[in-house]
């Protein structure tokens, strides 16, 4: 069976996170007893927020949180639409931006019932007793014996180190795409059950969480990694698949390319990775990875913005974008895109412009319902600013 090696190589737990380690270990001492606040992570996609988060759940709550399952949830009463929930005995994680402007009704109705909920069950907790009791006699065996010390230490860190917490962890993701009247509603929620859950949000930039909810939040900078951790981390995964099949031949210039492809995106730098890698085995031949095709596409929409100031342009432009659009690609995504696109491609005297724009149109598309509109009126935005400030000089 194919195992992605993002999931095979992921850490556990904090001592086996690879970088950024000693702050996250300081944050291991704070969620050490029985309680924690509420937290917000936030950093750049592919930078560990996942990883760190679930390695803090497994040093408070031990093995119980890989025990998953999924779940679906209606959103209200007689609506097809839903919501997919991931849960374990002692979290759940769900991303309310899925319910598009019903987020506030996931907020207010599926956390709240669930917030309400006490953490664990009676029988839970006598099993969390009597695990207590043996990891506590076990301990006691540890320190007459010597011969397997450091093995114990290493299953050490993945057990709880005192009764587990009488609350529920919610876990969600994209809270900075949440709307201002979603927030407003998680914020009454932190309030009215905070003895019987926690919350952890997940958000790329804190800047669009509204000030009540991240005061009550202890936000954790999350940045992405160097080049230099990058590379390190992708030629330890290369070096231990290819240690016992020597399938693959990748040297270090080619997970070197990788590495500057990713752009400090790690998730991206291992799925890059092992595609090459498979690609290469399967066709026996020098196989370089390439960029994706929406990727691509983006870049040919901005040429084509940047080579003709006309309609057929414009129109052209926007049947490319309805296919990312309907092939799931978010639209802050292709807004970023296309600016890095036009600052690389167009001279500085206006890349004040474009920024200014982008940003603005991108907003409007936030608050709006066509993301299409807004994408296409940047993109015209783009031309008249090429025409004015370039063309007629």
């Amino acid at each position: 069976m194919c195992v992605l090696w993002l999931d095979k190589y992921r850490p556990q737990t904090i001592k086996d996170l690879d970088y950024q380690k000693e702050s996250f270990e300081r944050l291991g001492d704070l969620v050490s007893g029985n309680d924690f606040p509420h937290m917000l992570f936030y950093g750049p996609p592919g930078a560990g927020k996942k990883t760190r988060i679930f390695s803090l759940l497994n040093k408070v709550f031990g093995h119980s949180v890989d025990k998953l399952w999924v779940e679906r949830r209606k959103v209200k009463e007689g609506s097809e639409q839903s919501i997919a929930i991931i849960s374990s005995p002692y979290h759940i994680e769900l991303n309310p931006s899925d319910a598009g402007r019903n987020d506030r009704l996931v907020v207010s109705e599926i956390i709240k019932e669930m917030a309400s909920y006490a953490a664990v069950n009676r029988e839970i907790e006598a099993e969390g007793e009597k695990s207590s009791g043996l990891h506590a006699h076990f301990s006691a065996a540890k320190k007459k014996s010597s011969k397997h010390s450091k093995d114990e230490e290493d299953d050490e860190d993945t057990k709880p180190s005192h009764s587990a917490p009488r609350f529920k962890v919610i876990v969600l993701n994209d809270a900075d795409m949440l709307s201002r009247g979603a927030q407003q509603a998680l914020r009454r929620t932190m309030e009215l059950y905070v003895r019987s859950c926690r919350l952890i949000l997940v958000a790329e930039t804190p800047s669009k969480i509204i000030e009540p909810l991240k005061s009550r939040c202890l936000c954790v900078r999350v940045p992405a990694p160097t080049d230099e951790q990058v590379f390190d981390l992708l030629k330890d995964v290369y070096d231990q698949e290819n240690e016992s099949s020597r399938l693959y031949d990748m040297s270090d210039s080619d997970i070197l390319t990788i590495t500057k492809m990713c752009k400090g995106n790690l998730r991206r730098g291992i799925l890059t990775l092992q595609a090459t890698c498979a690609q290469r085995t399967h066709l026996r031949k020098k196989t370089m990875p390439e960029e994706a095709e929406w990727r691509l596409l983006i870049h040919q929409i901005a040429q084509r913005i940047i080579d003709k100031q006309d309609g057929q342009a414009l129109l052209s432009a926007r049947t490319d974008c309805y296919d990312l659009l309907t092939s799931c690609i978010p639209t802050d995504i292709i807004f970023e895109e296309l600016t890095m696109t036009f600052l690389q491609k167009l001279p500085d005297s206006v890349h004040s412009f474009i920024t200014f724009y982008a940003a603005l149109y991108e907003m409007r598309a936030v608050k709006g319902t066509k993301a299409i509109y807004h994408i296409e009126a940047f993109l015209a935005t783009v031309q008249r600013i090429i025409v004015v400030n370039l063309k007629r000089k």
